[in-house]
């Protein structure tokens, strides 16, 4: 176990359900409006939150917060 997550990287991507999925994100600007943007999930990040890439091809990393993906 001392390799962590390296260990079973190949083994979770083949049982992985959301990659290529495309999700819309909503984020809050400063001025309080929201504004939703498409990203499509590719994976983990090292971190372990989803990594998504946007339209304009930026990636991002989703943090949680208390929804889930449907």
């Amino acid at each position: 176990m001392d390799e962590g997550f390296e260990a079973l990287e190949d083994l979770f991507y083949k049982k992985w359900l959301h990659s290529g999925q495309k999700v819309v994100i909503e984020e809050k600007s400063e001025g309080q409006s929201v504004e939703a943007t498409t990203v499509t999930i590719q994976g983990l990040t090292s971190a372990g939150y989803l990594l998504a890439i946007g339209e304009d091809s930026e990636p991002c990393e989703l943090h949680p917060d208390g929804n889930s993906l449907i």
